[in-house]
C-alpha cells in the first residue's frame, strides 16, 4: 500500500483520546494506523476515516501480549515500507488504594502504561530514524507531575513513561527524532469516569482538544521545539 503522507501509527485509537488524534491528523493528511485489541473495532475506524476522505487502515494487537509489539510494527511496514509518526496513547488507569493494589493490577497497568510502549518505540525506531517526520507523541497524564491519592499505580506508570521518554530524547537527540509528551489533566473519556467519578463531566477536557494539540506538536519542523505540554481543566488551578 503506497502513500506519500505520514504513516502514523497510534495505539488505543479505538475510542478515546486515540480516536480523537487519528480523526484529527486524518484531516491534516497523515495516514493513520488504527490499533486495539478487537478487529472488527479497529476496521470501524478506519472506514470511519476513509468515508470522511482520509487513509487508514485497521490493524488489531493485545499489546499485553509479549512480542507483540514487534509484530505490530512489522505489520506496518510490510503494509507501508515505512513509519513516520508513532504515538504511544494506550494506556489504562486503576483507582485503589495503595494497600489494594495486586501484582495482576501491577503486571496490567505497568505492562500497558510502561511496557508497551518501551518495546513498540524500540521495534519501530530503525524506521522512523529513517523518516523526515521522525516523530513520538506519549500521551502521559497530569498524574505524571501532582500526585494524587488512591493513584499510586497508575501515577508510578505514567511517572516511568515520562522517564523512559526524556532519557530517550536525550540520547536520540541528534538524529533530529523527535519525542513529545503531552500530560493532560482529566479528559471525558470511559477511563476517567472510573478512575475520578467525583470530576463534574462539564469540567472535563475534551478528546479533541487533546488531538489538536497533538497536531499542533507535529506541526513544529523548524528550530523552535516544545518537549512537553501540560493540559488543565480550566477550572482546576493554574501553574501546579
Amino acid at each position: 500500500m503506497q502513500t506519500n503522507n505520514p504513516v502514523t501509527l497510534i495505539t488505543g485509537s479505538t475510542r478515546g483520546i486515540g480516536k480523537a488524534i487519528a480523526l484529527e491528523l486524518s484531516k491534516i493528511g497523515y495516514t493513520i494506523i488504527i490499533t486495539g485489541t478487537k478487529q472488527e473495532t479497529v476496521e470501524e475506524v478506519a472506514a470511519e476515516i476513509e468515508k470522511s476522505g482520509g487513509t487508514a487502515i485497521g490493524i488489531s494487537s493485545n499489546l499485553l501480549v509479549s512480542g507483540n509489539s514487534k509484530i505490530l510494527i512489522e505489520k506496518v511496514i510490510e503494509r507501508f515500507g515505512r513509519l513516520d509518526v508513532l504515538v504511544n496513547n494506550a494506556g489504562i488507569a486503576k483507582a485503589d488504594s495503595f494497600n489494594e493494589v495486586t501484582e495482576e493490577d501491577f503486571d496490567t497497568v505497568i505492562g500497558l502504561n510502561v511496557k508497551a510502549p518501551m518495546f513498540l518505540t524500540q521495534a519501530a525506531l530503525p524506521y522512523l530514524l529513517d523518516s523526515p517526520e521522525k516523530a513520538i507523541v506519549n500521551i502521559s497524564s497530569v498524574v505524571g507531575h501532582k500526585a494524587y491519592a488512591n493513584q499510586t499505580l497508575y501515577a508510578s506508570s505514567k511517572h516511568a513513561l515520562n522517564g523512559m521518554m526524556s532519557a530517550l530524547a536525550k540520547e536520540y537527540r541528534t538524529s533530529g527524532l523527535r519525542v513529545y509528551k503531552v500530560a493532560p489533566g482529566g479528559v471525558a473519556t470511559e477511563m476517567i469516569h472510573t478512575a475520578r467519578p467525583d470530576l463534574d463531566p462539564n469540567s472535563l477536557i475534551q478528546p479533541e482538544e487533546v488531538a489538536k494539540t497533538v497536531a499542533f506538536l507535529l506541526s513544529l519542523k523548524g528550530n523552535a521545539q516544545v518537549d512537553e505540554i501540560r493540559i488543565r481543566r480550566k477550572d482546576n488551578m493554574p501553574f501546579e
